[in-house]
């Protein structure tokens, strides 16, 4: 009768994996632009080394630097499944938004792909990365979190679903029941103020980021404890109303 309760918890974890996932195909699909930027010679400064005069026009017969460069961004950052769900922008706004306004003004055209913005490009991407292993860290935890929460509150509705069907005194089971909510809630609350999960693209810690449009609920462990305590009180008075009846 009260499995229905823990249905935030069932919806915040496969929230979670959502999450994991496309954080994942961006940090793998960082890596590769970087190994594609790898794999581009900067342009020479006018005057230099007849060879870089060379390799200018055998690179203007084919693609620019700076054509590749935008290319291997758009095949590898921007060709992630959920880019279009997600992010849905033109290139040089994800390149800003990702990487630094310098570094999309760069790629516009007519610029030159010089070593100071491969190396820039370089600085980017590592930060990008870093961003992501730290999520990716984090939601690790929330996952461990909430399969926990959902083993140990799952036990607490059966026993409830059994503590309303039986005649007689139920206190000392009731009592039990009231503690092990407590202690998850308890756990909970101490993870979400220890994590100091705060993104700085948005200013909100790690809940409101996974749940803060779920349509309910930010805080899925919270709410969930808060209803079955509600629902212990309601056993409490029942069971109280039961024995004062009794003849």
């Amino acid at each position: 009768m009260h499995r229905h309760t823990l249905a935030p918890l069932s919806a915040a974890q496969q929230r979670v994996a959502t999450e994991r996932d496309q954080i994942r195909d961006e940090l793998e699909a960082f890596e590769s632009f970087a190994e594609r930027v790898a794999d581009i010679d900067v342009q020479q400064p006018q005057g230099g080394p007849s060879r870089s005069v060379q390799r200018t026009v055998v690179t203007n017969q084919q693609r620019t630097p700076l054509q590749r460069l935008r290319s291997a961004f758009r095949e590898t950052v921007m060709a992630v499944p959920h880019f279009e769900e997600v992010y849905d922008e033109p290139l040089l706004v994800h390149v800003d938004g990702e990487l630094g306004s310098d570094v999309a003004a760069s790629f516009q055209n007519g610029g030159t792909f010089s070593e100071p913005l491969k190396r820039a490009i370089g600085s980017g991407v590592a930060q990008a990365v870093e961003r992501r292993s730290t999520v990716l860290e984090h939601l690790d935890d929330e996952i461990d979190s909430l399969a926990d929460a959902l083993s140990e509150l799952l036990a607490v509705t059966e026993t409830m679903d059994e503590l309303m069907a039986a005649d007689g005194d139920v206190d000392g089971r009731l009592r039990d029941v009231e503690d092990r909510i407590r202690s998850v809630l308890l756990e909970r609350q101490a993870l979400i103020h220890g994590r100091r999960s705060t993104f700085s693209a948005t200013g909100t810690d790690l809940c409101t980021y996974l749940y803060g449009e779920s349509g309910g609920w930010t805080y899925p462990v919270l709410s969930v404890t808060a209803s079955l305590q509600r629902d212990a009180d309601a056993l409490e008075r029942r069971t109280g109303a039961d024995q004062l009846s009794a003849p």
